[in-house]
């Protein structure tokens, strides 16, 4: 498959308008599932806590990559309080419920290990100082603030997304954290389709009796409970045009949406080459073990022959 994909990715088209991608809480690795797309991209990513954060490009596998080490918000105030807990995986700009997550098996990871003040930048800030007017695929596991982030884009950014992953909570983990019903009213007003939900969890056990009865993640065998999910929402295709329509065949090879990929190819008959559209309902015919038909085979070779 990545033969296609990259096939797609060298068309003059996406030399001219490279695929633009967003991290926010980019702590740890950037996402898995850009490897193959990385040298035709450029990335934003961004992440406050500098303890799991390197801002080194150089040997950045993108295109062009943008690093940034502050607060993203949806506000333009100068200085924002952010609360480093013990997890880097866990700092925000929201303070963690400490009455509710004591209840939980991970609650530790949320201590907060000290506040401080940092310079924060608002998305919509930041991509209009990068000259951004597009965003292809936005991911965002930033804490409590992911629809607020999606929602401080410009609407018609928004409906032009093509991937949008959100990782919102079930429990009260933060203060007035965006919870996952927000996101689910505010995502049916546009243009996309949920493609994932993937519910995550901990142990329910109070920090009480995990001290009165000694136990640790050696001995703990309890079932989890659902506490928060990561989301994958893909555009519609209803309203895009022939670039945002093939960057949604990349993606949707990616994530192996073939039944989508083959919808898409209805919408660009007489848009692209007859040739190019034909590999790309083959491949994924041949991945759901199905035989293309001969016909377009054949016409192929002739085409070629004479």
């Amino acid at each position: 498959m990545n033969n296609i994909i990259n096939q797609i990715l060298e068309l003059n088209i996406f030399i001219e308008q490279p695929l633009v991608l967003i991290d926010i809480g980019a702590s740890g690795e950037l996402h898995t599932e850009w490897k193959e797309i990385a040298k035709y991209s450029n990335c934003i990513a961004f992440d406050a806590d500098s303890r799991d954060f390197s801002t080194d490009t150089t040997n950045s596998k993108f295109k062009k990559l943008h690093l940034i080490n502050a607060i993203v918000s949806d506000k333009e105030d100068e200085k924002t309080k952010f609360y480093l807990t013990k997890s880097p995986y866990c700092s925000s700009v929201l303070k963690p419920v400490e009455n509710e997550l004591s209840n939980w098996w991970f609650n530790k990871l949320f201590e907060i290990e000290r506040e401080i003040d940092l310079d924060n930048k608002s998305l919509i800030k930041v991509i209009t100082e990068k000259e951004i007017t597009y965003v292809d695929w936005f991911k965002t596991d930033s804490q409590g603030i992911d629809l607020r982030l999606f929602k401080n884009l410009p609407l018609s950014i928004q409906k032009k997304t093509i991937i949008a992953e959100f990782e919102p909570g079930f429990i009260d983990a933060y203060e007035g954290e965006d919870k996952i019903p927000e996101m689910l009213i505010y995502m049916e007003t546009l243009p996309f389709w949920m493609s994932d939900c993937q519910v995550k969890g901990t142990q329910r056990i109070s920090k009480e009796s995990i001290n009165k009865y000694n136990l640790n993640t050696n001995s703990i065998n309890l079932r989890e409970s659902s506490c928060w999910a990561e989301f994958t929402y893909i555009n519609t295709c209803l309203n895009l045009n022939k670039r945002e329509l093939l960057v949604a065949v990349v993606f949707c090879l990616i994530k192996r949406q073939y039944g989508f990929v083959l919808d898409i190819c209805n919408k660009l008959e007489g848009q692209i080459g007859e040739d190019l559209l034909n590999q790309i309902k083959n491949n994924v015919l041949i991945e759901l073990n199905i035989q293309p038909k001969k016909s377009s085979i054949i016409k192929r070779i002739k085409e070629k022959l004479f």
